[in-house]
């Protein structure tokens, strides 16, 4: 259980920042790549929904166990209210509905990343974009001629493979 929480919490900060460069990319006028960040987040979230589910559905004995051994009132009513959801989520029907979910929407994160790295502008691009050659003036330029040399420089070397 406790290892579905922190895989949703992962899935969760990862979503937030699909969604942060989905609305990025649309700001830059880039509206494939934002859409396909976009897929992603709300795949990202799916899976997140679902790997959760998956988690507190096998967690009822645990629970129960926990439930014995408390005398916490309101630990109690929290413990028993998780374990009729666990209950419920353990259902034979339930089960494989999360587990076919999960791994469609896993391909589906997959399929999406692979469009996200083919549309991704190249280093070259992105140095252009903070140039003094970038198209929008009023986006973020380099601090100066030596961090832009810096910058270029460092592109290029990711270009040529160093």
């Amino acid at each position: 259980m406790y290892g579905g929480f922190l895989g949703a919490i992962g899935g969760v900060i990862g979503g937030v920042l699909d969604f942060n460069a989905a609305s990025e990319q649309a700001k830059k006028k880039r509206p494939l790549l934002a859409y396909a960040y976009f897929a992603r987040t709300t795949s990202s979230f799916a899976i997140t929904a679902l790997t959760l589910g998956m988690a507190i559905s096998g967690s009822g004995p645990y629970l129960r166990m926990l439930m014995t051994r408390t005398s916490n009132k309101v630990a109690l009513t929290m413990l028993s209210t998780v374990e009729v959801l666990a209950t419920r989520l353990a259902t034979e029907q339930l089960l494989r509905m999360m587990r076919a979910g999960l791994a469609r929407f896993a391909w589906v994160g997959l399929i999406v990343t692979g469009v996200i790295w083919l549309l991704e502008p190249e280093v070259i691009e992105s140095w252009c974009e903070k140039s003094v050659f970038r198209k929008l003036k009023k986006n973020k330029a380099f601090k100066g001629v030596a961090e832009e040399l810096i910058e270029l420089e460092t592109a290029f070397n990711k270009i040529i493979g160093e």
